[in-house]
């Protein structure tokens, strides 16, 4: 997969591409390259081990950050809550009026958004220091910069000097869908929805860079991860775009000017995706039954990417002491599939009625019951190497995703989207 930028008054009505989004001089459009196809996703397992269990909130966490050694977690049951992820002690607890849905740290303190007010608290000492935008609908995003606060709610976000609690701008009438991730850079302001990435000036809210999500992929298992001034956008099926965000520049996957992000992490609420020194993507499955989740969680690194704490809709948070190949003792090892899991197909020369029939084993051991799409992608992957939906298709079928993949054999399988989870695919047998 390549990009590149054409006017779009000399664009050809049979271009084999598609549309991406603009730029302030022309369209960036992708297309197919064979001497650019996807080099393979190295799925990695057995990579962590759980060292804590932290009990105290009473509903869904919404939201976790860390700072050095202490971890402030964000729950529906009102409460931010400081623990120490090293020993899993919980330190102070911060009681809001509603619940609580985002929180962003700056030094010392925290600040953090319930339906109705923001408030900001100190959080070594827990006491409260000021509140504002009381009466304003906060449920999205945050993110800072020095004095700055963006914060969603549903399609708009405002900005706010966090300090004086003054009202700096609202936007509006960009977004259709939820914001889920948000980052401020002085003006620059980076949004991302199911259905679009868009970089604006948000004193104007003039519009500098607006990509279409929804023309890369079907899959509504997508996400963006931002990474300094890098976004990845990625699926279960592996990375679909990398872009500087700030400049705009498109990097494909497999390229030399990947190296740019060298040993940097990028979430997705499936796992972590790394590009290593060995020059080949890894990605780090978070499988729900071992990670104890099927469908909602949060989940962050800590500073030095030692420890991960995972938080679910259930009350709880894990900590677990995870081996990413981030520090220079390990630049040189080459993480490799199982080779002593007997279940590994190893030879490559598989078709898509090979994995139509592991899918169907897999599922009819379940005997009836409606499976998260998830866990079977995750058995998927680890039972053929280098599985690339891609490769599979016929002729004239490409297939972007394992979901493409599964819903175009609706005589052996039965799919449905979870209505109040967006992303969220169950499958059974027909």
């Amino acid at each position: 997969m390549c990009a590149r930028v054409v006017n779009p008054y000399n664009l050809d009505d049979d271009d084999d591409a598609t549309f991406l989004g603009l730029l302030s001089s022309g369209l960036i459009w992708i297309t197919e390259d064979e001497d650019d196809e996807d080099k393979g996703m190295e799925y990695i397992d057995d990579w962590y081990k759980k060292i804590h269990e932290l009990k105290g909130h009473k509903e869904r966490i919404n939201d976790i950050v860390v700072t050095g050694d202490y971890i402030i977690s964000a729950s529906s049951d009102q409460t931010l809550r400081v623990w120490s992820w090293k020993t899993g002690k919980l330190l102070h607890t911060m009681t809001h009026k509603n619940p609580v849905f985002g929180i962003v740290i700056r030094d010392e303190s925290v600040i953090a958004s319930s339906r109705e007010e923001i408030n900001v608290w100190n959080w070594k000492t827990g006491k409260l220091l000021y509140t504002f935008g009381e009466q304003t609908h906060f449920t999205g995003a945050m993110a800072s910069d020095g004095d700055l606060l963006a914060i969603a709610s549903m399609g708009d976000i405002q900005i706010w000097n966090w300090r004086t609690g003054k009202l700096q701008n609202t936007l509006t009438g960009r977004h259709r869908n939820v914001i889920t991730t948000i980052t401020i850079n002085e003006n620059m302001l980076l949004s991302y929805s199911i259905d679009k990435l868009l970089l604006r000036n948000w004193e104007n809210n003039e519009i500098i860079r607006l990509i279409d999500v929804s023309s890369l992929t079907n899959n509504d298992m997508k996400s963006i991860s931002l990474n300094g001034d890098f976004a990845i956008l990625a699926d279960e099926a592996g990375i679909i775009g990398i872009w500087n965000w700030k400049t705009g520049a498109y990097l494909s996957p497999n390229s030399k000017d990947i190296e740019q992000i060298y040993k940097k992490i990028f979430a997705h609420p499936l796992g972590i995706y790394i590009y290593n020194p060995n020059k080949k993507w890894q990605f780090y499955h978070c499988d729900s039954e071992s990670w104890g989740f099927e469908d909602e969680h949060v989940f962050t690194l800590t500073e030095d990417y030692t420890h991960l704490i995972m938080g679910y809709d259930d009350e709880k948070l894990d900590v677990y002491k995870v081996n990413l190949p981030l520090d220079n003792s390990q630049d040189k090892k080459v993480l490799k599939p199982d080779i002593n899991n007997k279940n590994s197909i190893l030879d490559t020369n598989y078709n898509i009625d090979d994995v139509i029939k592991v899918a169907v084993e897999f599922i009819r051991k379940r005997n009836g019951q409606w499976v998260n799409f998830s866990r079977l992608s995750h058995h998927l992957h680890e039972t053929f190497t280098d599985l690339n939906p891609k490769k599979l298709g016929k002729p004239n079928k490409n297939y972007h995703s394992l979901l493409k993949l599964i819903a175009d054999h609706p005589n052996a399988f039965e799919l449905r989207p979870e209505p109040e989870k967006q992303g969220l695919y169950w499958i059974r047998l027909k």
